[in-house]
């Protein structure tokens, strides 16, 4: 996995994630610095492994999600 970090058309700076294999894994919103954005992708590498999985594909009370 790696991050990588660009400049845009717009002139804001993104971070997108891609797999080992080149997949894209997820991106970002717009940043109007490119520190910001690298300062979130250390807050993902750095909370990323202890973060929680939150299953949201069945609610607890109805055994349905989003219906």
């Amino acid at each position: 996995m790696k991050f990588q970090v660009f400049q845009g058309s717009d002139g804001k700076y993104y971070w997108r994630a891609r797999g080992a294999n080149g997949e894209p894994l997820c991106h970002s919103e717009a940043y109007n610095q490119k520190a910001s954005a690298l300062h979130t992708i250390n807050l993902i590498k750095r909370e990323a492994s202890t973060a929680p999985i939150e299953d949201l594909s069945v609610a607890k009370s109805t055994g349905t999600y989003g219906r």
